[in-house]
């Protein structure tokens, strides 16, 4: 059966210094594990506030389809795991805007 396949969108994202102060707050959440934990349990997490900066962050790169991938959770440019080959380029583009985020934040801390 035939499959369309997914042309570029050739996009710039924009990063900006709020998205790089929303990232932050993304990792600050991640590492004292509270991205998984909802404010409401015992002991009280994070984890609304997880996903309202995580999708002001979507906003903000211009990133508004729910079906794209997290930048969050994109770590490397392999996925690691079977991934169809339309989804294998926003995965990519993901990992790419998160290793500039990173970056950034790691500039901005010095």
């Amino acid at each position: 059966m035939p499959v369309k396949k997914r042309t570029p969108k050739g996009r710039n994202f924009q990063i900006t210094p709020e998205a790089v102060e929303l990232f932050r707050k993304i990792l600050e959440i991640i590492s004292a594990g509270d991205d998984d934990v909802w404010e409401e349990d015992d002991p009280p997490g994070r984890r609304r506030k997880f996903q309202e900066t995580e999708e002001a962050l979507n906003r903000a790169l211009g990133r508004t389809h729910p079906w794209e991938e997290s930048i969050t959770y994109a770590l490397s440019d392999d996925p690691g795991w079977q991934m169809p080959p339309s989804r294998l380029e926003d995965y990519r583009e993901a990992a790419a805007l998160r290793r500039e985020l990173v970056a950034r934040v790691k500039r901005s801390c010095r």
